[in-house]
């Protein structure tokens, strides 16, 4: 069966035709695709496999009808996460059952690692209507995974007995990072904090911070260990949440920028863009370990939340 595959990132879409190989597998249907076109951000090729291998786990009911074209009932495009890097694979179906009964399927056979991150519906101004939906989070314990989640979008069918149904799978698999954006361990550090970040005004309460060597050589290691990141988009200006300064040398810096639109350090070598870093839970407890040896949690509203870590 011939089949439209797409891999898209934020910002950007490009289609083209592709094949998806039906197979029978376990009482599910699984598509494996063979070839697809692929977007300026999507050229690595371990990220496509790996976009392949989230896309083979999408639950789909026997009997299943794999479509070669998108119905009109079902959206040309579903929300997905505002980053850079992204790769949604996708096809569509029509299934010989209602919608719950759809529903219900897919939320009894999640496997190990699998758990729903949302079921609701969202709003599509391009069909003026809405859409119930269910995003499947798998786990995936390994990196430079950054996301990798499931997307179940769901129509009325031909009849009141049918259902169409549209599987996205949105992943980021990141390049390894390397040497890039090392930082000595003999670096001085120093901080800028804002205590009163905001989505959408400017960040206020800013403290400046310098922090002592023998403090700074754990957070030094777990920065020099963060994976790349992807680009994030879409967050406000000036929306920032805490600036991290390495100096070293003679008039060698890098300036490593976070924001409180998502998991990303926002990099910088002497002046010039050099990388985009992930920020993980392991960076933001080293920060916090800091502040507190250093006495500086004076607000402790704001580093609770500062705490508050999820990856």
């Amino acid at each position: 069966m011939k089949r439209v595959f797409a891999v898209r990132n934020a910002g950007k879409i490009r289609t083209k035709s592709a094949v998806l190989v039906l197979s029978l597998f376990m009482g599910y249907f699984f598509t494996s695709p063979a070839a697809y076109g692929v977007t300026k951000n999507s050229h690595n090729p371990a990220a496509i496999r790996f976009a392949e291998e989230i896309f083979h786990k999408a639950l789909i009911p026997k009997g299943a009808k794999v479509l070669k074209v998108k119905p009109k009932a079902l959206p040309a495009s579903v929300p997905s996460e505002a980053v850079g890097n992204l790769i949604d694979l996708h096809a569509f179906y029509v299934i010989n059952m209602t919608k719950p009964r759809v529903m219900e399927f897919i939320k009894s056979h999640l496997g190990k690692g699998e758990t729903i991150a949302s079921k609701g519906s969202f709003y599509n101004s391009s069909t003026n209507r809405s859409y119930a939906d269910i995003v499947v989070n798998i786990k995936i314990n390994r990196l430079p995974v950054y996301l990798s989640e499931l997307i179940y979008t769901f129509a009325p069918g031909p009849n009141a007995y049918t259902t169409y149904l549209r599987v996205d799978s949105n992943t980021v698999y990141l390049n390894p990072r390397g040497k890039q954006a090392t930082v000595p361990m003999s670096a001085r550090i120093s901080m800028v904090l804002y205590t009163k970040p905001s989505l959408f005004h400017q960040a206020t309460g800013k403290v400046n911070i310098t922090i002592a060597p023998k403090y700074g050589k754990q957070l030094l290691k777990v920065f020099n260990s963060e994976p790349l990141g992807p680009v994030t988009v879409l967050c406000m200006e000036n929306s920032s949440l805490y600036n991290l300064n390495f100096t070293w040398g003679v008039r060698k810096s890098v300036l490593a920028q976070a924001d409180v639109c998502g998991d990303g350090l926002d990099v910088t070598f002497n002046g010039n863009k050099h990388v985009n870093l992930y920020e993980s839970c392991s960076l933001r407890q080293s920060i916090a370990k800091v502040l507190l040896e250093q006495h500086l949690t004076k607000d402790f509203a704001f580093f609770k939340k500062f705490m508050a870590c999820s990856s």
